[in-house]
């Protein structure tokens, strides 16, 4: 049995798509696979179908950023969550929070590059046809800036 606990898709900040991710793991041989997108569990669904074509065991999950207040600056703190999938629903309402979220950070993260002398436009970020799902981060705009040179 070969298990991978922790893996992203192109919906938070991984390389892959939903069901290429699963097959990627098929090919290299991973039995029991854990998706956990960055605070998103919207490629769930189409992994979960994928691995039952695939005949790999499909963990849903999720990584949620946390922060930890600290006498100096916060502690930035990734939580690893597991669930059945029928549990899905309860997460969605949260989920679209902390996109919102997210896209505001993204914001003053493209207003601060500008300053810098770095501008960015979130089309550079996201691309000229964004998914809807993604949970947009800073491997984004990294993405991007190394992209512009």
């Amino acid at each position: 049995m070969t298990v991978d606990l922790h893996s992203h898709t192109t919906i938070s900040d991984g390389s892959l798509e939903p069901r290429e991710l699963v097959r990627a793991a098929k090919q290299a041989g991973v039995t029991v696979l854990a998706v956990t997108d960055h605070d998103t569990v919207e490629a769930i669904s189409e992994c979960v179908d994928e691995a039952e074509k695939q005949g790999i065991r499909l963990v849903p999950g999720i990584e949620i950023s946390s922060y930890v207040p600290n006498d100096g600056p916060e502690i930035n703190l990734h939580v690893l969550g597991y669930f059945a999938a029928e549990q899905l629903s309860g997460l969605l309402e949260w989920q679209d929070e902390r996109r919102r979220a997210r896209e505001e950070r993204l914001d003053r993260m493209l207003e601060r590059l500008a300053e810098l002398g770095l501008p960015l436009r979130k089309e550079d970020v996201l691309g000229p046809d964004p998914d809807p799902r993604r949970c947009v981060g800073r491997p984004h705009v990294a993405r991007a800036l190394v992209a512009r040179g």
